[in-house]
């Protein structure tokens, strides 16, 4: 029974858990298309008889039901990882819903059909308190209960354990629960006092089809009476022999495959069957092309005589192949009615073709003669070794008073009849060997037999290699209608055809006016969209023909209406259906499973390709004879037809997420509008390409968020106006047009926003353009009402902003973006630097040289007492454009201005005293490279590691170099060139390698450098200064006094550090975001959550390792960039140097914190930081500090840091 979504009243707003991405489904549970007109809830409800031991019941009821859930949902599933909800009680259903004191289970099952049923993996995650983290959340809710003994269930305890599902009432507590959560289906589980077990499945009725859902309800009861035996048995059973298909189910499915049926019919070859006819319709018209008219006799005399040259002076005997070069015409079916009345066998070969491919099915098919048509002559190889025999001869109308006296040869069933070449996964076409017998077949085939007969017009179109033209043809002249040949005009062919076959992609572009006569319309290939359906269906009859070639020709037909879903029907005579699964056992109806196919349509195999054939032609699973293994996923109707689910080899797995293609463009198809689209993922991201052209892409992503599983949204809508078609007409994925040029950051943030505020000023106009610049954004999708940070900027990007605008003369500074962070408040509240303010900073423009105070991270570096600090340096290689000349002189040229520009490049570092570990020191700059080492060399790829550490290891701090650069020059390449540059890190952060290497370009350019900032000199000096007033009062108290910190290094494998205490011994491991998710994380969730992606990363890092550990806190040294202003007019945003701020960070964790609890828990904590840590480095590196102050700071943090965790930002900005 139906309750109304509206009588429910959602008191229980229930977040189900997230599924972990390794338990994800590829697709949505199948139990048929959603349904958005219906509203409300239904139930159906079964049950089975429990052993009736209490012991048994209190330990093996739940288990059982948790079980059978697991089993049901990798099956429809088809994987073994699934994820499932599970509440229990002991109270009674309606008292565990109403007062929720049960704690909701996230149950992870690892379901291995080889394993016994007793050792199946069921894991349990609490879930009291449901996180709000991003991803899907589970989509099934398991409910059992033991104490509802006294309930009267609507299944009588006397009910079989084979009765049939009924539909119930919805229990209302039920209904509620499902409004307020993201459940999409509930399984509600209850025992009662005589060991009835209850079996109820409620379901949103817009989600499910009431159908699927009964069935699925007898198929769980059946898994679940099958799980109690084996537990009660032995608990030996494995998990691949719990039954889901009674006994009367199997019965159902054998009487649906077709496969009991007796073959129907004496075998009779297709061309005897033409003679036949001829005789019977000798004046009737056999075949039109245009003017051209062809009466049954005509075609009768012509192809027998041309069958006795083929046998007289070519050899033409069962399995001799001969090959067709001819276009679509009356000569084309003429040949073919000739090579079966000789025994040979055709090879198709559209004239078409390229070159490659007509070569290749040549040589490959064995063809020992091509009959081809004099126009097409000159296509055919130039080396070609086959003699050649012209039909055109005989395409001539034939004078004639009797017919032929050749006798056609009666090819037996397992004759060869034709040679069909089909695209192939490696790129290799495949040719499929199709015998008579199923030729014979198509041709007596009995679905709609009686609208063919004298006087119909049947249309034949296609490309002469696709099989598809066959199903007009071989029926059409078994029964004496008349084959209009298709000519180059399709709208004037269609104007007086009665039936025809047509790809759903050619159909979709005409429309019922374009063939006004027509009755039938016979169509296969892609699916119709629904408006398309609708304005057939209305004009004439609509039958769906499915086979793949192997199966020759069609083997399922099934007519199809307006309001229908195009179904694969049923099959045809003779030829039988079976739904297996991965061990090929059948699945009851409604479960997935592949498609098999057999009875006398299969066809031999493949062409030489033997493993092949072996794979895709298998012995019978059920019986005798082969099958063919489809490649798709189907279902069984409850009415014996075939639903097609999606292709096995369509499902793609992309950031971890199995994605079905088919069901994405199922769903697209839905949406107003839209005539036609296609899903693909390039680049690994997930597109979809939509028609007509001004297809709104934002309505459309967001009708498939509402209907699809997140990971399954595509990212990007390329809306194109024509799709393209191969020959045969099927889609032309390869022809598609490039998408390379959209998939860059830029688009990606933004693809289709139609609410960008463009620039009102000149200032706006210039910030915008930088922003893009920055963010690696088009500066056409940025709005100024955009805010920095929250489209990809952080506060390293800040400083880049900084450095750019102060280039085009505005005051910019860090403070000043974080006060003003959106584009339009920000251009309000700079100005342009007049020139008066900008010979403020004309001191910085002299050049450096003396003493430079040792900055806080470089006395850390002297402190860790590296045995070679010589080789602690910081590298990059760069690609040099092939445009580029680079050549030595330049390059040499170009560093000595960069290292006179930016002083700190010149410095050395010579042995201090007591007090100070090392005195730094800037030597007068000069105009010959003595600063650096500059190499040029060819180097091999395999001698490539050593010739960078040789330069490496180059460095050394006292008598320089600190900077070397090596131009590596590749030896299969002239025009390929590399860059390598190393300098030592006690002089470059990454921000001053992100101002170096646009420096160096602009250098190579020949252009001239911007002004330099505040020398790091001055820096380094007014630092010390300032640390001088700092009070360890700034930094907050992060240890709590009667809490010890744990020794994570005591539960960690020891360190293994080599004689040097470098850290090349230890255990490294790595893994990368791509960019789709980069994408995600910078422009979606952090922003949606308020937070920086590093609060981001930070939380769950924490998470993961404190939960993996067993800590309930971890202490951190964390990196900052140490560029914190303290001086109003301090410009360093154009400073190079080292300014590595640490500090510490204690995060704390707690069993029942929730992973947004613990992000909001590391923000707070962020904040807390003054200065982004700043102050501590001074307070306990600076020498100006007192010890008292130091002492202070070191009672406030912990003692021990055991993570060392920094965030770079965004360094591709430049």
């Amino acid at each position: 029974m139906m309750l109304n979504q509206s009588s429910v009243a959602s008191t229980a707003a229930l977040r189900l858990p997230v599924v972990p991405v390794d338990h994800q489904p590829s697709i949505n549970l199948p139990l048929g298309k959603p349904r958005v007109n219906l509203s409300g809830y239904s139930a159906w409800a079964s049950g089975h008889l429990f052993p009736a031991t209490n012991e048994f019941v209190r330990n093996d009821f739940e288990l059982t039901h948790r079980l059978a859930t697991a089993i049901i949902l990798s099956r429809y599933y088809r994987q073994p990882a699934v994820a499932f909800a599970h509440w229990r009680g002991q109270f009674g259903l309606h008292t565990l819903i109403e007062q929720s004191r049960e704690p909701l289970q996230l149950v992870l099952a690892q379901v291995d059909p080889d394993v016994p049923i007793s050792t199946a993996i069921l894991h349990d995650h609490a879930h009291g308190h449901p996180p709000d983290s991003p991803g899907p959340t589970v989509e099934v809710l398991l409910l059992t209960d033991l104490g509802d003994s006294s309930v009267t269930h609507p299944m009588s305890e006397s009910s079989s354990s084979h009765s049939q599902p009924k539909e119930v009432e919805v229990d209302p507590h039920i209904a509620d629960l499902l409004a307020g959560s993201t459940a999409r289906l509930i399984i509600s589980c209850s025992l009662n006092q005589a060991g009835f077990a209850q079996i109820t499945v409620t379901y949103a009725r817009a989600q499910y089809r009431d159908s699927a859902v009964a069935e699925f309800t007898s198929q769980f009861r059946t898994i679940c009476s099958a799980v109690a035996r084996a537990l009660q048995g032995g608990q030996s059973t494995p998990v691949r022999d719990i039954a889901w298909v009674s006994y009367q189910e199997r019965a159902r499915l054998l009487d649906f495959s077709q496969m009991t049926k007796p073959i129907q019919g004496n075998y009779r070859p297709f061309h005897n069957l033409f003679s036949d006819r001829a005789q019977r319709f000798s004046n009737h018209l056999a075949l039109v092309h245009g003017c051209e008219e062809w009466t049954y006799a005509q075609v009768d005399y012509a192809s027998s005589e041309l069958a006795r040259i083929l046998v007289d002076e070519y050899g033409a005997r069962p399995e001799v192949r001969f090959a067709l070069f001819i276009p679509k015409s009356v000569a084309y079916n003429l040949a073919i009615l000739a090579v079966f009345k000789s025994g040979a066998a055709y090879v198709p070969i559209d004239p078409d073709y390229p070159a490659d491919r007509i070569q290749f099915v040549l040589d490959d098919s064995g063809a020992s003669l091509v009959i081809a048509a004099e126009s097409v002559l000159g296509r055919l190889p130039d080396q070609l070794k086959l003699p050649t025999a012209t039909v055109d001869l005989f395409a001539q109308h034939p004078t004639f008073k009797e017919p032929s006296d050749f006798l056609p040869f009666p090819s037996s069933p397992n004759h060869l009849a034709y040679v069909i070449y089909t695209s192939g996964t490696t790129g290799r076409p495949k040719g499929v060997l199709v015998e008579h017998r199923g030729v014979a077949n198509i041709s007596t085939d009995q679905f709609l037999g009686d609208v063919y007969g004298p006087g119909q017009r049947v249309y034949q179109t296609g490309s002469v290699a696709f099989d598809g033209v066959l199903v007009s043809s071989l029926r059409a002249l078994c029964t004496g209608s008349t084959v209009v040949v298709a000519t180059d005009n399709m709208l004037e062919d269609l104007q007086n055809v009665n039936m025809g076959f047509l790809m759903t992609s050619f159909l979709s572009r005409l429309s019922p006016q374009d063939a006004p006569e027509m009755k039938v319309f016979s169509f296969g290939g892609e699916s119709f969209l629904p408006e398309q359906l609708a304005r057939w269906a209305s004009h004439c009859v609509l039958a769906n023909h499915y086979g793949p070639t192997e199966t020759t020709v069609y083997c399922n037909v099934a007519l199809v209406g307006a309001e229908d879903d195009i179904t694969f029907g049923k099959p045809i005579h003779n030829v039988f259906n079976l739904v297996v699964d991965d061990d090929l056992q059948l699945v009851p109806v409604g479960a997935l499973g592949e498609l098999l196919i057999g009875g006398v349509g299969v066809a031999r195999g493949y062409q030489n390709l033997p493993e092949l054939t072996a794979k895709k032609f298998i012995p019978n699973p059920l019986g005798e004879g082969r099958v063919y293994r489809t490649g798709d996923y189907v279902r069984w109707l409850p009415n014996g037809t075939l639903e097609f689910i999606g292709r096995i080899d369509s499902q793609v797995k992309l950031r971890g997420y199995r994605i079905e293609i088919e069901e994405i463009e199922n769903v697209a198809s839905q949406f107003p509008g839209l005539k036609q689209c296609t899903a693909a993922v390039v680049q690994d991201t997930l597109i979809i390409y939509a028609s007509p052209e001004n297809i709104d892409p934002t309505d459309l992503l967001d009708c498939l968020r509402d209907r699809l599983a997140k990971q399954m949204v595509p990212k990007l809508v390329v809306p194109i106006a024509d799709f393209p078609y191969t020959a045969s007409g099927k889609l032309d994925r390869k022809s598609l047009p490039s998408v390379d040029h959209l998939l860059s950051s830029q688009t990606l943030y933004s693809p289709t926003r139609s609410n960008i505020n463009t620039p009102q000023t000149d200032t706006e106009e210039e910030l915008r353009r930088v922003w893009g610049q920055i963010l690696q954004l088009d500066p056409d999708r940025i709005s100024t009402t955009d805010h920095f940070f929250r489209i990809g900027g952080d506060s390293i990007s800040a400083i880049l902003l900084v450095s750019k605008g102060q280039q085009l003369g505005y005051q910019l500074t860090v403070p000043l973006i974080y006060q003003y962070p959106e584009l339009r408040l920000l251009a309000q509240n700079t100005e342009k630097i007049t020139g008066h303010q900008a010979n403020v900073n004309a001191a910085y423009q002299e050049q450096v040289q003396g003493e430079v105070a040792l900055t806080p991270i470089q006395r850390w570096f002297s402190a860790i007492g590296l045995r070679n600090p010589h080789h602690f340096n910081q590298s990059f290689t760069l690609k040099v454009s092939p445009k580029v000349n680079l050549s030595l002189a330049a390059l040499s040229d170009a560093l000595v201005a960069l290292a006179n520009h930016h002083d700190i490049l010149r410095a050395r570092f010579l042995p201090g005293d007591g007090n100070r570990p090392w005195d730094q020191t800037i030597p007068t700059a000069r105009a010959v490279p003595a600063d650096f080492l500059l190499l040029e060399e060819t180097v091999l790829s395999e001698n490539y590691a050593n010739f960078i550490l040789r330069v490496q290891s180059g460095l050394n701090l006292t008598t320089g170099p600190v900077l070397a650069v090596a131009l590596i020059r590749d030896p299969d390449s002239t025009s390929q060139s590399r860059l390598f540059i190393t300098i030592h890190h006690i002089l470059v952060d990454l921000i001053a390698w992100r101002i170096l290497i646009e420096d160096l370009n602009t250098l190579l350019r020949g252009a001239s450098l911007p002004p330099k900032t505040l020398p790091f000199q001055a820096w380094a000096s007014q630092l010390g200064d300032y640390a001088a007033t700092l009070s360890a009062d700034i930094w907050p108290t992060q240890v709590e006094s009667d809490k010890p910190i744990p020794n994570i290094r005591a539960l960690l494998p020891p360190p293994e550090l080599d004689v040097n205490r470098t850290q090349a011994a230890r255990l490294t491991t790595s893994f990368e975001f791509d960019s789709e998710s980069t994408h995600s994380l910078l422009f979606q969730l952090a922003p949606k959550l308020r937070v920086t992606p590093r609060d981001l990363l930070l939380a769950t890092f924490t998470h993961a390792f404190a939960m993996a550990i067993g800590l309930d806190q971890v202490t951190f040294c964390m990196e900052g960039h140490g560029r914190e202003p303290w001086l109003p007019d301090q410009d360093i945003t154009r400073t190079v140097g080292w300014f590595t701020a640490l500090y510490p960070l204690v995060l704390r964790v707690h069993t029942d914190q929730s992973l947004l609890d613990l992000l909001r828990h590391t923000k707070e904590a962020l904040q807390q930081i003054p200065m982004k840590g700043f102050p501590y480095s001074l307070l306990k590196y600076t020498s100006g500090v007192s010890m008292v102050e130091r002492v202070k700071l070191e009672a406030k943090t912990p003692s021990r840091l055991d993570v060392q965790f920094n965030y770079f930002g965004r360094f591709n900005n430049t």
